[in-house]
């Protein structure tokens, strides 16, 4: 990870009260290219470098029920250049599910262009029981 990605990933987990399962990606809007941290491939299951991240390998861990609008908070950001957040749940290679809350922020190229979005991830300690409970939806804008 970069020192940028780090000091990221340490600010996210300050505003998130010190959660251990955190992890941070980019995502850059023009090619749909992500780059994601150790961390966040191990709360996918993966080993660090095991597995390439893309759009489709990231919607297929998404929880049936919050496809459609997780993929929508995305193409909105995208469309907007804007930052988002949601809650939602994936289910990780051992088919787990767990409670994920991601934070997306603005990323900028040297122009200071938004080029695409710098994401946090934090997970539930525990994977969430699937009793039919939907996430909330968006859980901030800003």
């Amino acid at each position: 990870m970069t020192e940028i990605g780090q000091c990221e990933q340490e600010t996210a987990r300050k505003m998130l009260g010190g959660c251990p399962d955190i992890g941070s990606f980019r995502f850059w809007f023009a090619d749909q290219r992500w780059e994601w941290s150790d961390d966040v491939a191990t709360i996918y299951g993966y080993a660090p470098g095991e597995a390439e991240p893309s759009t489709e390998l990231l919607q297929r861990h998404l929880h049936p029920d919050d496809r459609e609008r997780v993929a929508q908070t995305l193409a909105e950001a995208i469309e907007t250049a804007s930052p988002f957040c949601t809650r939602h749940r994936i289910i990780d290679t051992e088919n787990e599910t767990h409670d994920v809350i991601v934070i997306g922020d603005q990323l900028f190229d040297e122009q200071g262009a938004v080029v695409g979005s710098s994401v946090t991830s934090s997970m539930s300690p525990r994977p969430s029981k699937t009793t039919g409970r939907k996430p909330s939806t968006t859980c901030c804008r800003t």
